[in-house]
This record gives structure tokens, C-alpha cells and sequence, in this order.
């Protein structure tokens, strides 16, 4: 399966013209949070995603773990069918943890989840999310 980083200074390259990140059509969706994972700040805003009139997918927000974590993948959330990827989306972003960024990266699977790699004994105080990406046609 190819790999494709989506980011919003290559789509502007790529596409002249598109539309900015503040010109989406549609309100922000607030997702659901699986697996331990819970609003990190109401003040920095919850994970939530759009969708935009020439299909790209804004997903942004903060989060973090509530519990303690083991090896393996975390899935954080699922966004929903029709703001999925059509390939799987690699990002890297970062988590704080005892006050320390720490930089990790994030995937948007084709069946919409959003999933973080971890390992045992990584404490995750917050992790930002900040994804643009364009929707399965």
C-alpha cells in the first residue's frame, strides 16, 4: 500500500489557486475520543475535523492519554465515511510528556482511523493534532 504525506504548503504548491485552510465551507465536528484517549483543553480545542466544499479534510485539536500505555498502535479516533483518506496519510507531530515535546508520528488510515504509535512506559500529557488531507473521491 503507497504511503502519501498530505500537507497544506504542498497541496498550495501543487494546486494554485485552492482554498485556504479558513475558507472552509462547514462547521468543525467534534469526534469521538476511543481507547483512554480524552480532551486535553477546552481552551486549545477538542479533536475535531471538517470537511471543505473542494473535499479537503481539516483535522485539528488536542488530546491526551488517560492511562498507562503499552507497545503498539493507539487509536485515538474514527472519522467517519466520506472524510476518509483515499491512502494512507503519515504525519508527524508531537506530544508533550512530563513537560518534555517530544515529536511522533500520527496515521489516518484509509478506514478512518487515526492512530498513534507508541511504546511502553510513554506518558502522553497532550498531543496536538493539526492534519489537512484530502478525502477519498
Amino acid at each position: 500500500m503507497a504511503r502519501q504525506l498530505w500537507d497544506w504548503q504542498d497541496m498550495k504548491e501543487r494546486h494554485p489557486g485552492a482554498i485556504s485552510p479558513s475558507a472552509a465551507s462547514s462547521a468543525f465536528v467534534e469526534m469521538t475520543l476511543l481507547n483512554n484517549w480524552a480532551d486535553a483543553s477546552a481552551a486549545w480545542g477538542v479533536l475535531s475535523y471538517r470537511l471543505d466544499e473542494d473535499g479537503m479534510v481539516e483535522l485539528r485539536g488536542m488530546t491526551k492519554h488517560t492511562a498507562s500505555l503499552t507497545s503498539g498502535d493507539f487509536v485515538i479516533a474514527t472519522l467517519p465515511a466520506g472524510v476518509r483518506p483515499g491512502v494512507e496519510i503519515q504525519k508527524v507531530e508531537f506530544y508533550v510528556s512530563a513537560s518534555i515535546p517530544v515529536v511522533t508520528p500520527i496515521r489516518v488510515l484509509t478506514n478512518g482511523q487515526i492512530a498513534w504509535k507508541g511504546s511502553s512506559g510513554s506518558a502522553i500529557d497532550y498531543l496536538v493534532l493539526d492534519i489537512d488531507f484530502l478525502a477519498e473521491q
